[in-house]
């Protein structure tokens, strides 16, 4: 089976800011339920970025995403290169709200046609602010070879 990453890809684009995990719903005392402000802020902050980068859309096609997570250094660091983060939030829920703002953005119909993934999450190094870094790559076989 190859397991190389793709050489091309339909693009890129970079999310400025520290990454936001996808928020839980959450109901009114009416019953009503809602998207947190923090995560709706994301989502459609994410889905112009998308959009404005990427010239796909409602495309049916199958894709394969990168995604790699920079967050603010904490101070217990000190200076330095940038390094692994192995604490909150979780890497699925950062990934899903990436996913989301993209499904926003009309790129593609459903988040369900990404196929494969690659996800990461660092502390930034001390010269750099936090941001997200997020590779869109085609799927050019969508059969296994055995």
């Amino acid at each position: 089976m190859n397991n190389e990453w793709p050489h091309t890809y339909i693009g890129c684009f970079q999310i400025d800011g520290e990454p936001v995990a996808m928020g839980r719903p959450r109901f009114t005392k009416t019953g009503r339920v809602y998207t947190p402000k923090k995560t709706e802020d994301a989502l459609n902050f994410i889905a112009s970025i998308a959009a404005e980068n990427i010239p796909y859309r409602e495309s049916e096609a199958l894709f394969e995403l990168s995604v790699t997570f920079y967050f603010k250094r904490p101070k217990r660091l000190k200076e330095g290169q940038t390094v692994r983060k192995g604490t909150k939030p979780d890497l699925d829920n950062l990934i899903k709200t990436v996913k989301d703002g993209i499904t926003r953005s009309g790129i593609w119909k459903d988040d369900s046609q990404v196929v494969s993934l690659r996800a990461s999450k660092f502390y930034c190094a001390s010269d750099t602010e936090p941001f997200t870094s997020v590779f869109l790559y085609p799927v050019r076989n969508d059969t296994l070879p055995f």
